[in-house]
């Protein structure tokens, strides 16, 4: 007798699948119209295995609302030169994104604020489009950074789970528009 056994992509918390928090940005230094901040909750539960990497998809849209189906592996510095740019990953399977300290991808992860009273992390913030060192006509091919977002451009972003067979699942995300430089 075989036995089988389905492995499943990782499962979504409904009560913290709220998608991410926009920061408001006149109390942020920094903060211009070609990046913006936004705090994550960790919306993912362990009940078909642990979540070990997380990604941060960043799509050019009209749409509120989003549904990918493949892994994205695309880059800022090959999406951002087509318009529209197609989805790309901001944060690419970051495996400390509600660590115990800030990490992935050098300073993606500004900050984790934690709860003093279970130790674990609330929520992680991460300005999109924070990594100054992204240029389009310096970065290498296939490298992955946080580049600059565009200028007066619709915005979806969301946080990608994925599980220790790289199956993956999409928390809700949340839509804004960038401004004029």
């Amino acid at each position: 007798m075989t036995i089988l056994s389905v492995i499943s992509a990782p499962a979504l918390d409904s009560e913290r699948n709220t998608g991410p928090e926009v920061v408001d940005t006149e109390t942020l230094k920094g903060i211009q119209w070609n990046k913006v901040a936004l705090n994550f909750t960790n919306p993912f539960i362990n009940r078909n295995g642990d979540v070990v990497n997380y990604s941060v998809i960043v799509v050019e849209t009209d749409r509120n609302s989003l549904q990918l189906k493949q892994d994205i592996t695309e880059s800022w510095y090959t999406a951002y030169k087509q318009n529209p740019s197609p989805p790309y990953a901001a944060i690419y399977k970051c495996q400390d994104m509600f660590g115990k300290s800030p990490g992935c991808a050098d300073t993606a992860v500004t900050e984790n604020s934690r709860n003093r009273s279970t130790g674990s992390v609330d929520y992680a913030m991460v300005v999109i489009g924070g990594d100054a060192s992204c240029e389009p006509d310096i970065v290498i091919a296939g490298t992955y950074c946080n580049g600059p977002l565009k200028q007066n451009t619709r915005y979806m972003v969301f946080l990608r789970g994925y599980n220790e067979e790289n199956e993956f699942v999409d928390a809700a995300g949340v839509a804004f528009f960038t401004g004029n430089s």
